[in-house]
């Protein structure tokens, strides 16, 4: 158990809980089968781990919070590596986020084990996507700032890092991704309705949000994820680089009939086959029963769920938001899913913020 003191808040000292498990390359699950193996614990303030991943060395980084309100403020936006054997090590704090931001989201590593994190900090100069060095080093990205909400990140194969907006301001009219090219600055890379949010209703008690979880898959294909939207959008990527043909390959907007097993996808991976898993973080609440992780099928458009669909609260997700595949000698067909906490966002409280293995069957293949 580890204690972590704010300067001016030392009433909302970050706690950890590590369950007896080491967190990676212990438990080797069967398909289907899901078990709680981390959980977050602030007391007074809200502890929330929104973004995870899972570096070369097998590795767990999160990104945590800890929430005070209303309103709603992360007074702590900390980049977290959990070591295989359960060991954390604190890798830098971004410091308090502007009322109402999301603070710390989406993570990714490179090959070298540095770490990308998407910091919703608006108004602030703080805000964009940084990069936090495997030895606690870090850089505010150029070009970031103007991303009105950066929310996830993955790498193609030469290195381009993309970042999904959230909720682009309405001025472009249409969704984004952004795109950094190696030593470069970011830019606009794709624009398009099927990216963006609904501007003009939003029926859910808080916004959602458009563009949200992304990833690459090989050949030439990123895959995001529309979360007001419930759809998966398929960008081809050109020879030249550019954004190509932007397209639905699962889902539909506005829903021909039952939402079904696809509703407001959030966290999206990768695996071998090159079959697509999303975390549906609005599982329980929804008022009809919903798998947490699915599998969905971009050639198709066929989805499944990985985990058994459920109504009520469950002890095992509390509003899943980002998942990730084990690197371990054991959990490699194992996908660690983060919930961030009903309550983060505005939600009835639920089991709390956790980290979920989940098995899968089958290895990732998901980033560097």
């Amino acid at each position: 158990m580890k204690r972590v003191i704010i300067g001016g808040w030392a009433a909302i000292g970050l706690v950890i809980l590590a369950l007896p498990n080491p967190i990676q390359g212990k438990n080797k699950l069967e398909p289907g089968q899901a078990e709680v193996i981390y959980t977050v614990e602030t007391p007074p303030a809200y502890g929330s781990a929104e973004g995870i991943a899972v570096d070369m060395k097998g590795n767990t980084i999160i990104s945590r919070r800890a929430l005070i309100g209303p309103p709603r403020v992360a007074v702590m936006n900390e980049i977290v590596r959990i070591a295989p054997d359960g060991e954390e090590t604190v890798l830098a704090d971004l410091g308090p986020s502007e009322p109402g931001a999301n603070g710390v989201v989406g993570v990714v590593t490179d090959v070298f084990r540095n770490i990308y994190v998407a910091f919703d900090a608006r108004g602030d100069g703080r805000h964009g996507v940084w990069k936090v060095g495997r030895d606690g080093g870090v850089e505010h990205l150029p070009g970031s700032a103007q991303i009105s909400v950066p929310n996830a990140l993955t790498f193609d194969h030469q290195g381009n890092l993309y970042v999904s907006d959230y909720w682009p301001d309405p001025v472009f009219a249409t969704g984004l991704v952004w795109r950094l090219e190696p030593g470069g600055s970011f830019e606009i890379w794709a624009q398009s309705d099927l990216l963006a949010p609904d501007f003009d209703f939003d029926p859910n008690p808080v916004p959602l949000g458009g563009a949200n979880g992304i990833v690459f898959g090989l050949p030439h294909q990123i895959y995001v994820a529309n979360t007001e939207k419930s759809t998966i959008v398929e960008i081809q990527i050109l020879p030249d680089g550019s954004a190509g043909e932007i397209s639905v390959v699962a889902g539909a907007y506005p829903p021909a009939g039952p939402p079904g097993l696809l509703l407001a996808p959030d966290g999206l991976v990768i695996d071998s086959k090159g079959m697509l898993y999303a975390a549906i973080p609005v599982t329980g609440m929804a008022g009809f029963p919903l798998s947490p992780v699915i599998r969905i099928n971009p050639g198709t458009g066929d989805i499944e769920p990985v985990v058994e669909p459920y109504l009520a609260p469950s002890p095992l997700f509390d509003f899943p938001t980002s998942l990730a595949f084990g690197r371990g000698k054991l959990d490699r067909k194992s996908l660690f899913v983060a919930s961030m906490g009903a309550a983060a966002f505005g939600f009835p409280p639920g089991a709390g913020s956790r980290i979920t293995q989940v098995g899968v069957g089958v290895p990732g293949k998901n980033g560097p």
